[in-house]
């Protein structure tokens, strides 16, 4: 049994059950095994990635409106964040539905198994971001996939524009924000990373070119 302690401080005002607890440890699980044949993970990572990995994605739950009912993730990869709130959202909000966005065969085919074992309300689409057809999301997540100005491109083109960002950063948000708004105009919320003290959360709304 892995230790829950860091996931149940960070999540208390969740009133997570043990059952969300273990389902994101069967996934951690699944990561783990998967990882050994393709890179789903950093080595270095490996030791650390409950905190590093699912810990971090689950701090942007509180930041989902509870009338949201459809998120797009893009680059899924291994699970992040879509995934980890994914399996909370399957006792908070089992109405959710997360659309993953990956381009890489292989890892489509872990979040597949990871969906199914899980029973998650998650749809898989093996395509790269610059086909997907635009859909009607609510909110759109994005971890460690590109900079600020090209995640405004992309979700425009996925979104139209109409749903609020919540993109997963490491120490260069600031400088990525600021060279953002040379090309965008958008509202936005720069919360700090609970899992590290550099990183932080953007959440951004109401984007659009700032010279159509």
């Amino acid at each position: 049994m892995l230790a829950e302690s860091p996931y149940m401080e960070l999540t208390q005002n969740l009133s997570v059950s043990r059952e969300t607890v273990e389902r994101l440890e069967e996934f951690q699980a699944l990561l783990l095994k998967w990882t050994r044949s393709i890179n789903l993970i950093s080595k270095s990572s490996i030791s650390n990635s409950w905190m590093r990995h699912i810990v971090d994605s689950a701090q942007i739950y509180p930041e989902l409106s509870n009338n949201w009912r459809s998120g797009v993730d893009l680059g899924s990869g291994g699970g992040f964040p879509a995934l980890v709130l994914a399996c909370i959202s399957k006792d908070l909000d089992p109405a959710r539905k997360f659309t993953l966005v990956e381009s890489d065969s292989r890892k489509c085919a872990f979040l597949q198994v990871c969906a199914n074992t899980l029973s998650l309300n998650v749809d898989i689409l093996e395509c790269r971001l610059e086909t997907l057809s635009k859909g009607n999301y609510e909110f759109l997540t994005a971890r460690a996939l590109a900079p600020m100005t090209k995640l405004f491109e992309f979700a425009t083109n996925v979104t139209g524009g109409q749903a609020t960002c919540l993109f997963l950063k490491g120490e260069s948000a600031p400088q990525e924000l600021k060279e953002a708004q040379l090309d965008w105009t958008f509202e936005h919320e720069l919360l700090q990373s609970v899992t590290d003290p550099r990183a932080s959360i953007v959440k951004a709304w109401g984007y659009r070119r700032a010279n159509p």
